[in-house]
């Protein structure tokens, strides 16, 4: 086994002990859910800009 396998090993071992599979699957979920809210409220704001501007 190469340097690199033996290091990709041990660095896949490692994060298997140190980060449990659900912790990662509830952050990227978190993560992606709060990023969705703040897209959806971004975009009901300059939608509501361009009427604004359009009656005006």
């Amino acid at each position: 086994m190469t340097k690199n396998g033996i290091f990709f090993l041990i660095m896949l071992l490692s994060t298997t002990f140190f980060l449990s599979g659900c912790d990662v699957v509830v952050g990227i979920f978190e993560a992606g859910f709060w990023a969705a809210i703040i897209l959806v409220v971004l975009l009901v704001l300059i939608v509501g800009y361009i009427i604004r501007k359009i009656r005006k």
